[in-house]
């Protein structure tokens, strides 16, 4: 079964500096973690790499049950701030 933990959520929310837009490698850290943990559950792990801004990130992309014909898509955000006002 697969299920994030609470070990999960401490080491991801402890991964600093915070996990923006400018601190691409706490970014990094994250993808890696989530693919290395995904990688003996699913079919097939792998990043769909992006550039914006001449910076490259990375998604995580999972496929579990490829023999199925239906699809279940989840999605998350991997950034934080520590800003009073992140819309600002």
């Amino acid at each position: 079964m697969l299920y994030f933990s609470i070990t999960n959520v401490l080491f991801l929310s402890k991964i600093k500096p915070d996990r923006n837009y400018e601190n691409i490698t706490s970014l990094y850290s994250c993808a890696n973690y989530i693919k290395s943990y995904l990688l003996p559950f699913a079919d097939v792990v792998y990043f769909q790499e992006y550039e914006f801004e001449g910076k490259t990130y990375k998604n995580v992309i999972a496929f579990y049950g490829l023999e199925n014909s239906k699809r279940l898509i989840i999605g998350n955000t991997t950034t934080t701030t520590t800003r009073k006002n992140p819309t600002r």
